[in-house]
């Protein structure tokens, strides 16, 4: 496609590959990278001319080729300051080459760069992933917006695997069973409280602490409603059987 990319968070804008000569020069000399986690992003579109980079249909198509284990990509639309774009995560069973997967998804070569580990530190994939939703405390504090889980294309359960891994890294517990919604699920139906999320969960709750507090208190408020409609229910069903003692009545 020979477009140059720009890294999401600057002003978006594009460069055609026409005018970075000396970079692809020294890119075709090099020897190709090949890895099996990749990361990738891609503006959806030139934001002079309007003209579309990605290509989602492809994309999709690509991303289900049996060489990809795992992937997980959404639609950073949300972000202030950020031209809308594409950006994801994969994991191949076999390494390859940018060009290989270019091919593959209908990405620009240069939207794709190896998702590798730090020194000394394994999780690259499940650190990225949770990255893209924007939902650590640290991107919360910068001000990016947090994308739901429902904006994200994956065909695995990604968010038990960022649930699991984040509560085992960042607390030292061993990691729950039960995904972050599950949990949310029962502080809502009562069965837990946010001061049992936190104590049993820190990592969850730092993450969902807000939804969590506002469940417990929608849940005990449902609740009462609930417990009113069924007894005024009882109480109509109890009026319909006792006889009337109106003379005039049929």
């Amino acid at each position: 496609m020979g477009i140059e990319w720009a890294e999401p968070g600057s002003s978006g804008h594009v460069l055609e590959a026409s005018m970075r000569p000396v970079d692809s020069l020294q890119h075709s000399r090099a020897t190709p990278v090949r890895a099996r986690m990749w990361k990738f992003s891609l503006p959806l579109r030139h934001p002079e001319t309007g003209r579309l980079f990605a290509d989602i249909d492809h994309l999709g198509a690509g991303l289900q080729r049996r060489s990809i284990d795992r992937y997980m990509w959404l639609i950073h639309d949300r972000d202030e300051g950020s031209a809308p774009h594409v950006q994801g995560a994969l994991r191949l069973s076999n390494s390859r080459t940018s060009t290989q997967l270019s091919s593959i998804l209908g990405l620009p070569s240069t939207a794709l760069r190896p998702l590798r580990d730090r020194s000394g530190q394994h999780g690259a994939f499940e650190r990225y992933c949770r990255y893209l939703l924007h939902e650590s405390p640290e991107a919360q504090a910068d001000g990016k917006f947090h994308y739901p889980d429902s904006a994200v294309h994956a065909n695995f359960r990604f968010r038990d695997m960022i649930d699991r891994y984040f509560g085992l890294a960042d607390s030292g517990c061993v990691p729950t069973a039960e995904s972050a919604d599950q949990i949310r699920l029962k502080v809502y139906n009562g069965d837990m409280t946010p001061l049992e999320v936190h104590g049993r969960h820190p990592m969850i709750f730092i993450r969902n602490h807000k939804s969590i507090e506002e469940l417990y208190y929608k849940g005990r408020h449902d609740r009462l409603i609930a417990a009113a409609l069924a007894e005024r229910a009882a109480l109509k069903d109890e009026d319909a059987r006792v006889p009337s003692t109106d003379p005039h009545a049929a």
